[in-house]
């Protein structure tokens, strides 16, 4: 199966998929190395796909995190056009299960601290952030999570 083919297949049924389904999407990418720059578009289709879209990339990161983590740093530069698709919590999973990028380090670490002080974000993002920074690298041990409780 080509990028062509399973572009074409997630865009017909990524709206009404299962778990199960993705899961085997997953491994049809995985196995068959699809570049998943190929299939990116997706993000831009309708709030269903879109969203169903990312829900699969999180598969991808579960089970492969490097595959998943080259493609981070192009997912973040496109990050503040899907603001209506509510996908912070979703970028906080991408970077706890693969780990921040290096190009994108400084910008990802403050918009973290952003989102776990900010009175706008939910629960489920703020805690995510607070992993992703607490499993950061022993090279910031400086920073530290705000005493007070925001969550």
């Amino acid at each position: 199966m080509n990028a062509h083919h399973i572009y074409t297949e997630l865009e017909n049924n990524l709206p009404k998929s299962s778990a199960a389904d993705r899961q085997i999407w997953t491994r049809q990418i995985l196995e068959e190395e699809i570049d998943l720059i190929m299939l990116f578009p997706l993000i831009f289709g309708t709030p269903q796909i879109a969203t169903r879209f990312l829900w699969l990339l999180s598969e991808i990161g579960s089970s492969a995190p490097k595959y998943l983590k080259q493609y981070l740093p192009y997912l973040f530069t496109i990050l503040p056009q899907l603001s209506h698709l509510k996908s912070e919590g979703t970028f906080a999973n991408y970077w706890l299960l693969c780990g921040i990028p290096n190009e994108n380090e400084a910008e990802v670490i403050t918009l973290l601290f952003d989102w776990i002080n900010s009175p706008n974000t939910n629960v489920t993002t703020k805690s995510r952030s607070i992993k992703v920074i607490e499993v950061l690298p022993v090279s910031y041990t400086h920073l530290t999570l705000p005493t007070t409780p925001y969550v």
